[in-house]
């Protein structure tokens, strides 16, 4: 299964009640054979009830990427508790291994320090009396024998050189750090992309003090020569896409930066025609869109240049109509996703130019399709073109029904109906958005509406039916407590064993059922750690007395701790991380 999250952030990507199950398999050593068989892919497995259960989990540098497990829970609901166990252990190793090498480091600083005379073997010192000569000698063998600081030296000093062949000498370092990151076969590997950050990145440090200096030249210079090279290697197969399109977006945010300020008219004209160019070649690859939204609207106010743009994106739009093999490495639905968002970019620098009008005529003829409707009905809510939206909402609310589309169309007519103040829309949508997304956001606004009592239980009903999920609980939970059902709220904490949910409503619980409050986290509390034992369990429990101190509930918590020291007095673990907690005057 695929995922995508920091592996330091596994309680906030796995529920509160799969990852206790997989801190007790890590308590009683159930986990086996944790190895890495390939660069990121580990392996591990388990043994339950005589079953051995293999698990794969695929890890690319910090973040978890994927995951699979054989056991049914994991066939179920897509996650299990011996992928939790699992990610628990690496990220276990990972820290272990992260102090091991920073105590090594600091030891040979230590060791460096005690050794050295600082006043002969400091960088600046030797640098204020070295002889000229010696030093420029061997900054030029350590480049040629370093191939970093080579690099770093080059990128550093080429805008010195010359001034006047500025743009030459940065276009030769750009080719020749391309040509030097390519193997005989002409592919680029791991290695070589580094090397090629590492120059755009400097470059980039580059941009930033000359945009600081308010130097827009310099800052054109270099993004009109970045930008190409960036697109160029998009599209190259062993690219590594997301971190070459976050360098993108730098540059193009350092040059637009410079477009709301003064400058002069032959700078602003090449700017364009840089824009208009890189516009024209790149118009059917995906990061034209935020090129062009960046870039377009300060160049295009006020003047006629949104004409040449349009013509551009008619043309392209005319031959993916006309002739259905002209883009032949598009499959036909990716040629119907470049025609909408070609549609939508047209919209765009139509409003770029101010012609609201033509904008709204360009929406009513291509909204075919559920992405475009979409942008159309977005458009048509920043215009505040009442009749235009009514006229995109019906049809959207009729052609798709089911369809991902829906919930965001329903928004829209939610913001439509309570702009109109019209109560039975207001109520209708609501608890359709309710229902699709589980968020309290539209709790509240139907709530505002003064519902019956009658209509309360029937949506509570509904949601209590469905299946479950974090985001059904947080919202049941909120309910319960809003609406005064502290009954329910106990109940439903007692069933799920929740430690997220004692966080959040505990102390506001034991300001109206105090007594209540403390017999709950003492049968919670006291399930978890008779079956959880060690150091990681009573962390957890510490935390959440942390978070009730934070909410003001410090005396709360002084009954509770009295309450853990009593019946587990031989738990040495938990004993250490209450007394951290400082508490004094611990209540019966």
């Amino acid at each position: 299964m695929k995922v995508n999250f920091p592996l330091e952030d596994i309680e906030l990507n796995i529920e509160d009640d799969i990852l206790e199950v997989s801190e007790s398999l890590l308590q009683q050593g159930n986990l086996r054979n944790l190895n890495e068989i390939e660069k990121g892919l580990w392996t591990g497995s388990f043994t339950e009830n005589s079953v051995v259960v293999e698990v794969e989990v695929q890890i690319a540098g910090s973040r978890v990427r994927g995951y699979t497990c054989e056991c049914d829970v994991f066939k179920r609901y897509g996650v299990c508790q011996h992928i939790a166990a699992t990610l628990h252990a690496l990220r276990e190793r990972r820290r272990r291994f992260a102090e091991d090498r920073e105590k090594a480091r600091l030891a040979k600083l230590k060791k460096i320090e005690t050794e050295k005379n600082p006043q002969l073997l400091t960088v600046s010192h030797i640098l204020k009396h070295a002889e000229k000569e010696a030093l420029l000698s061997f900054v030029a063998d350590y480049a040629r024998q370093n191939k970093q600081f080579s690099l770093a030296l080059k990128t550093r000093f080429t805008g010195t050189i010359n001034k006047e062949n500025n743009e030459i000498n940065y276009k030769i370092l750009i080719d020749n750090t391309l040509k030097n990151a390519k193997t005989p076969k002409g592919n680029i590997t791991p290695k070589g992309w580094g090397e090629i950050l590492t120059v755009v990145d400097q470059l980039r440090q580059q941009s930033e003090m000359a945009a600081e200096q308010d130097d827009l030249q310099q800052v054109f210079i270099l993004t009109s020569l970045i930008l190409p090279f960036l697109h160029r290697l998009l599209r190259r197969e062993d690219v590594p896409k997301s971190k070459i399109v976050k360098r993108q977006e730098i540059f193009v945010n350092l040059l637009r930066g410079g477009l709301g300020r003064p400058m002069a008219k032959e700078l602003e004209q090449k700017i364009y025609a840089f824009v208009f160019n890189e516009f024209q070649t790149q118009i059917r690859f995906d990061f034209i869109d935020f090129f062009a939204n960046n870039l377009l609207p300060p160049l295009l106010k006020n003047t006629n240049r949104h004409e040449k743009i349009l013509e551009i994106i008619d043309n392209n739009l005319a031959s993916i109509k006309k002739i259905n093999q002209l883009i032949v490495h598009y499959r036909d639905e990716a040629k119907e996703a470049l025609y909408n968002r070609l549609v939508g970019l047209k919209i765009r620098v139509v409003q770029y130019a101010g012609q609201a009008a033509l904008a709204a005529k360009i929406i009513i003829e291509n909204n075919n399709t559920g992405a475009a409707l979409l942008d159309a009905i977005h458009f048509a809510f920043e215009q505040e073109d009442t009749k235009l939206l009514k006229i995109l909402l019906e049809k959207g609310l009729l052609l798709y029904d089911r369809t991902p589309f829906m919930t965001h169309i329903e928004e829209f007519a939610l913001k439509l109906a309570i702009v109109e103040n019209d109560r039975d829309k207001i109520i209708k949508f609501a608890k359709k958005l309710i229902i699709n997304t589980l968020k309290s956001d539209f709790y509240h606004i139907l709530i505002a509406q003064k519902i019956s009592t009658a209509e309360k239980e029937t949506l509570l009903s509904t949601i209590n039916n469905l299946p479950h999920s974090i985001e059904k609980r947080d919202l049941l939970a909120m309910i319960f407590f809003e609406e005064g059902m502290y009954d329910n709220l106990f109940a439903f904490i007692r069933h799920l064993q929740s430690f997220e949910l004692l966080r959040l409503y505990s102390i506001r619980l034991w300001q109206v059922e105090p007594q209540k409050t403390i017999e709950l986290n003492e049968e919670v509390l006291l399930d978890y750690l008779v079956i959880h034992f060690g150091k990681l369990p009573a962390q957890r429990v510490k935390t959440l007395f942390e978070s009730y101190i934070e909410m003001g509930g410090i005396d709360f918590v002084k009954i509770m701790a009295h309450f853990l020291r009593k019946k587990f007095a031989q738990r040495g673990s938990l004993l250490e991380e209450l007394d951290l907690l400082e508490l004094d005057d611990e209540k019966n």
